[in-house]
């Protein structure tokens, strides 16, 4: 059986994080505390009615599955990976009654690992502003660079290493690094780029700009004009092949990671930054999808 990772908030904004993880809870042992549906003091109608089940299913599926299931927990400049010991518990809260007027659900957990979050991959930082995660309870982590980089963290190594294809490298870069990766591509093939991320600007992460009497080809789409600026979107996954209206370009690792791996093999400086953002994946599994 697979390993499993749920993003677990605890308390808002993850407030009561350091309490729950330290053993301040209601059972008096480290646990993840699930507030919502507060009405069962049971599984099955906890289930059956109420209404998150996908997450109420998560953490009864850890419940189940203890030496399977990994709960993550991102707070104070750390992240904890929390293994599961016992069954979900049904008790009243004694300890936060302003925060439920009725039944808090407990699942025992016990520390795995505990990081400064500085010294983990940067995409999983890039979570904590993730909305289907910040916005649930207990939500399981699906994003394949997440996993990755917890399996990484956790075992030592991946559950599996999927080969022949440069979206696996692309995939394990936050949207932030992507971006930045892509503006140092650009850099580097002559462009002048002001910053690496367009910011308050809708739909637009990054201008760049050809200063020089000459065009600049990318790829066979992409071909910047002598004297004129360019402006792209820059996605992890996308759906669309052309870019939102007012912008000139869409990059994404859905579309097109084959050509810009192969731009960073002819880009020795930007390869490098990848590599050393990427540090933390098997330098094997970089060159088996194509990044050399």
């Amino acid at each position: 059986m697979r390993h499993r990772f749920f993003y677990a908030k605890i308390g808002e904004a993850n407030a009561l994080a350091e309490d729950y993880i330290a053993g301040a809870s209601e059972i008096q042992r480290p646990a993840i505390p699930i507030y919502f549906n507060t009405d069962f003091d049971n599984r099955a109608d906890f289930i059956a009615r109420g209404g998150s089940k996908e997450q109420g299913d998560n953490f009864f599926w850890c419940s189940d599955n203890q030496a399977h299931g990994h709960a993550v927990v991102i707070h104070q400049g750390k992240l904890n990976i929390l293994g599961v010991c016992g069954e979900v518990i049904f008790t009243r809260s004694t300890i936060h009654p302003k925060v439920v007027n009725g039944f808090v659900k407990l699942l025992p957990i016990q520390p795995e690992k505990e990081f400064r979050l500085v010294d983990t991959p940067a995409v999983l930082a890039s979570m904590t502003a993730n909305a289907y995660y910040y916005t649930g309870t207990f939500r399981e982590i699906s994003d394949y660079g997440c996993l990755k980089a917890l399996e990484m963290l956790t075992f030592g190594q991946m559950q599996s290493e999927e080969k022949g294809d440069p979206k696996w490298i692309l995939s394990c870069l936050s949207s932030i690094e992507l971006e930045t990766m892509l503006a140092k591509l650009l850099e580097e093939h002559g462009l002048f780029v002001p910053a690496y991320r367009g910011g308050a600007t809708k739909d637009i992460d990054i201008f760049a700009f050809n200063d020089s009497a000459i065009s600049v080809t990318l790829t066979e789409r992409i071909v910047v004009p002598a004297y004129s600026g360019v402006t792209f979107q820059v996605k992890r996954q996308s759906s669309r092949n052309c870019p939102p209206e007012g912008c000139d370009h869409l990059i994404s690792v859905t579309n097109d990671a084959a050509w810009l791996v192969a731009a960073l093999n002819r880009s020795p400086e930007t390869n490098k930054w990848v590599k050393r953002s990427l540090s933390w994946l098997p330098s094997q599994h970089l060159k088996e999808n194509g990044l050399l």
